[in-house]
């Protein structure tokens, strides 16, 4: 499982949690890019869940 997470003042904020696919990991850094396309001025990252 892995966090999509976005960067605020507050630091690290999580937003979704991504489960359920065959390889969470690639499916939560094509979400990184859809969000950063989407939001150019932010920041997005991916993290372990457990």
């Amino acid at each position: 499982m892995y966090w999509l997470e976005m960067k605020s003042i507050i630091g690290w904020e999580k937003m979704m949690l991504v489960v359920g696919y065959a390889s969470n990991g690639s499916v939560c850094e094509r979400l990184v890019d859809v969000a950063t396309a989407d939001a150019p001025d932010r920041e997005f990252r991916c993290s372990t869940a457990n």
